[in-house]
Parts: structure tokens; C-alpha cells; sequence
């Protein structure tokens, strides 16, 4: 609930004629643009944007900051601009926005949503800074009737104001990244401090490499290019990176999930009324860090999903990470394929091992915190520690 996506007043909007819902028509824009045959033809890029920047990591870089802006600018090639994307300066400026929208929601603004805490007026000033940098991108593609195939064109065909482009990319991003730029740090920590997996997983990504470009006189990333979003992706493709994935998700992602009865009508769940305007709330550790089905489940092991234990199918909805039923997370794919391309990059060209905040080797990571109200960093700072291979 803190950390939903930003947005203005309904109300407000709607008496100046503003519907921040697209007429329903948002999440129709969000599903074309996150079919894997739209990412594909733009790949190359992507491939480009997260090589250059993990060529350039420092020694000691702090993941959760570092990661995190690299995945910003993959997501905002995918669903916001190129023309924002290309610029690392606006890109960098538009995370410390977001960072900064992510803290002005407190408990005190969502209950008193009438005063005007400053947390408020400044998620105004925030939003209104957004808005700023994503109108100069659309009013420039106006000005200059370019005709590029990127999801800013999409939007403009569709025939969308300034405003409304405003308000579906900040959610789309707000969706896209607060999850996926934290849980691709937490990742790649999970792996260093587990060097048995780091080395198995470093070998599987080799091996999954090889099987499109068999030239090892080329640089690692110049091999990439051939392989496919769908390539990566494939449940088949990296059975234990997938496990590892899947094992992280499962132990970080400890949050609430909220659903609101807003049909217009009480309804019935399980013999339990739930009345029109009622919010359910539900923690994702009360399945993923549950005893009954996960054994010692606070300890890092990606060998609870292999098939001989297969822990997630011990009871229905056991794993919850990426949603469930038709609500499911719409850029699951695109996570994964970003996740693995950064993991990818990073292992091969890094042996990487975590260490605190002094450069003191940390062999485990700080204990799950079960009290944030969205994916977080760990409250004690972790760092990774980069040797070029």
C-alpha cells in the first residue's frame, strides 16, 4: 500500500476530463508491449545498454543502487522511450525520482489522505518533475514527425495526451522495476554467497551460450546477440538458474499483497463475506516461508524446486512469486530475461563475492525483513565485490 504507484487525485482528474485509467485500456498497452515479438527486434540494444554498463562497474558497487539503474534503463527501452533510454543522464534522474516517490509514501499520508503532509506536496513536486521529462520526449517526437518503432510511438499511434503517456509509463515502470530491479541484486548476492551455485550456475549460462555461438574468440557479449527473449525464457532452457531464481524469489519477496472488492457488490470468498470497498491483505511469507511446506524455510536452497523434492507442489499455491490466476505479473517474462542477461554479463565477466559496507567478506545475507510494505533492500548494507575474470 505505501509503495503503490503514484497517482493524482481520481476525482480531481476526472472533473478536468482526465481518465488515469485509459478507459480500462492501460493494461491492453502494457500486454502489447511486453510481447516477446515487440522486445525482440530491439534486443540488440538492450544487449548493448547492459553490457556497456556492467563493463563499467566500479570494484565495490552497491547492487541495490547499481543493478537496480541498469534494469531501470532495459524497462524504460521497453515500455517508456528510446529517446529517454539512450540519455544515462535522464535515466539516472529519473531513478532518483522514483527512489524518492518510493519514500514520500507513509503511514501517516495513507490514513490521512486530506492533509497536506509535506510528504504529499513533495510526491506532487515529483510527479510533476516525471511529467516534465517524459512531455519534452513525446513533444520532441511530435515536433520532429519521426516515426521510430519504440513503445513511445506505440502510445502516440494510439493517440494518447501527454498526460495520459505520463501516467502509463509511471506506472509501468512503478510495476516493472520495483520488484525486478531489487529482486536482480538480491539474485546476484544469493550467488555470491553460495560460491557451489555461483560456479554451476556460471557454468549452465556457458553452456545455454554455446549452444548459438560457438566462437569463443569473441567477447562474451558479442555471443549474446543471437539468442532470442524466448530463447532465455524457455522453462527448458536454464533448469538450475531458474531454480536459483525461483529460491530467491521465494525467500525475499516477503510483502503483503492487497486486493480490493471494488465489483460494486459484496461477494462471497471461501463462506466469507467481503463487502463492496473492503482490501484483503494477504503476506506472501504465510506460503513462502511456511514450515508445512518448505523445509528449513529461511535457508537459500534452490534444490527444494528440483523434481525429486518439488517443495512448491506440496499444496496449491505453495509458490506465489510472480502472482496467481489471471492477475499474474504481466512482464514476468521480461524480469526473467533481464535477470538473466545482467546475471549472465556479471558472472562472466566478474568472480564476485559480498561484503559489508568495510569490504569485510560476508559469507550470508542479513536476515529476511518481514515488516516492508514492498521488495526492499536489506536494512544492513551489502555490497558486491568485483575481480575482473
Amino acid at each position: 500500500m505505501l509503495g503503490a504507484t503514484p497517482s493524482m487525485n481520481k476525482d480531481f482528474l476526472r472533473s478536468m476530463g482526465f481518465d488515469i485509467t485509459l478507459g480500462g485500456r492501460a493494461i491492453k498497452f502494457l500486454s502489447a508491449l511486453l510481447r516477446t515479438e515487440r522486445i525482440n527486434p530491439s534486443r540488440a540494444i538492450l544487449y548493448q545498454y547492459a553490457d556497456q554498463s556492467i563493463s563499467d562497474l566500479a570494484n565495490i558497487i552497491d547492487p541495490f543502487d547499481t543493478i537496480y539503474r541498469i534494469v531501470f534503463r532495459l524497462t524504460v527501452n521497453t515500455i517508456g522511450a528510446s529517446s529517454i533510454s539512450a540519455n544515462s543522464d535522464v535515466c539516472d534522474a529519473l531513478v532518483n525520482i522514483f527512489h524518492e516517490l518510493d519514500k514520500s509514501g507513509t503511514p501517516a499520508t495513507i490514513l490521512f489522505p486530506w492533509f497536506p503532509w509535506w510528504e504529499r506536496m513533495r510526491r506532487f513536486y515529483l510527479m510533476k518533475h516525471f511529467h516534465d521529462i517524459t512531455t519534452a520526449a513525446v513533444d520532441d517526437r511530435r515536433k520532429s514527425s519521426r516515426d521510430d518503432d519504440d513503445p513511445l510511438q506505440y502510445l502516440l499511434d494510439q493517440r494518447l495526451s501527454s498526460l495520459e503517456i505520463t501516467q502509463f509509463i509511471l506506472a509501468a515502470l512503478f510495476a516493472g522495476i520495483a520488484n525486478t530491479g531489487v529482486v536482480a541484486a538480491y539474485f546476484l548476492c544469493d550467488l555470491a554467497t553460495h560460491p557451489q551455485y555461483l560456479e554451476r550456475v556460471r557454468t549452465e549460462l556457458h553452456d545455454f551460450v554455446s549452444r548459438f555461438n560457438t566462437d569463443e574468440s569473441l567477447p562474451f557479449s558479442a555471443r549474446l546477440r543471437s539468442i532470442t527473449v524466448e530463447d532465455w525464457i524457455r522453462s527448458d532452457s536454464l533448469p538450475l538458474t531458474n531454480r536459483c531464481l525461483k529460491e530467491t524469489l521465494r525467500l525475499r519477496i516477503a510483502t503483503p499483497f492487497q486486493r480490493l472488492n471494488d465489483s460494486g457488490k459484496d461477494i462471497d470468498i471461501a463462506g466469507t463475506p467481503v463487502p463492496h470497498g473492503t482490501i484483503l491483505t494477504f503476506h506472501s511469507s504465510f506460503m513462502h516461508h511456511n514450515e508445512d511446506f518448505y523445509t528449513k524455510p529461511l535457508v537459500w536452497d534452490p534444490e527444494r524446486f528440483n523434481r525429486e523434492r518439488a517443495e512448491d507442489k506440496r499444496r496449491p499455491m505453495a509458490f506465489v512469486g510472480w502472482g496467481l490466476g489471471k492477475h499474474q505479473c504481466l512482464g514476468q517474462k521480461l524480469a526473467k530475461f533481464e535477470i538473466f542477461l545482467i546475471t549472465a554479463l556479471t558472472v562472466f565477466s566478474y568472480d564476485i563475492e559480498t561484503v559489508d559496507e568495510n569490504g569485510t567478506l560476508m559469507l550470508e545475507m542479513p536476515p529476511v525483513q518481514l515488516n516492508d510494505a514492498v521488495v526492499s533492500p536489506p536494512k544492513r548494507a551489502v555490497h558486491l565485490k568485483l575481480s575482473v575474470r
